[in-house]
């Protein structure tokens, strides 16, 4: 079985590819989530994030400036704020260490229902990292064709049309595959269309 084991600090990730889903574990300091995405909501969209605390940038910083300010204010005769100088270039240090040890970037892979599959990015490392993905989009793409990448002769043309699109636009089959059932279908539907028309039409006496 493929999987990918990602860890930062206190949060892990656990990504199993089984034969028609991704069974994921989500570990951190609140507890542990596992959960499931079958390959049908997994889309080929991917993007990237950094998600990071605000509030301890804006800390730092506030608390370097107050220890510029005391400084100029020394260096001008006025020491009465010296003597917290050197708490705030502490502080300062401080919120800076846990801004950039508190970020996260990670890669997202969207989902059918606008949610979006969090993955580490390039943990433990982008090797490791590319070579899954590779391999999950290929296990979806093989499971959609092994699955949808037919033609019902009972179902409604124009449905399994809808469902050769949604497949060619997830890169589960080319444009020449789609085109090639696309004319089967057309095909099959016109022929039916005539067999009808030949059916209904009166015949001389």
């Amino acid at each position: 079985m493929v999987e990918l084991k990602q860890r930062y600090l206190a949060e892990r990730r656990e990504f199993y590819l089984e034969a028609n889903r991704i069974r994921a574990i989500s570990k951190d300091s609140d507890g542990q989530v596992e959960f499931f995405i079958p390959y049908e909501d997994l889309t080929a969209r991917t993007r990237q994030v950094t998600q990071q605390k605000g509030w301890l940038f804006t800390s730092a910083i506030s608390f370097g400036i107050f220890s510029i300010v005391g400084l100029i204010a020394h260096a001008l005769g006025q020491s009465s704020l010296m003597r917290w100088v050197p708490l705030w270039i502490v502080a300062s240090l401080i919120f800076f260490a846990f801004y950039f040890a508190g970020r996260r970037r990670y890669t997202l892979v969207d989902l059918t229902d606008d949610k979006s599959l969090f993955f580490l990015r390039d943990n433990p490392s982008k090797q490791i990292s590319n070579a899954f993905f590779s391999a999950m989009f290929s296990a979806r793409n093989d499971y959609l064709r092994k699955t949808y990448f037919r033609i019902d002769p009972d179902n409604d043309p124009q449905r399994e049309l809808a469902r050769l699109k949604w497949l060619l636009s997830e890169g589960a089959i080319n444009d020449s595959e789609y085109q090639a059932l696309k004319y089967r279908l057309t095909t099959s539907e016109s022929s039916c269309d005539l067999d009808e028309t030949s059916e209904n039409k009166p015949r001389l006496q």
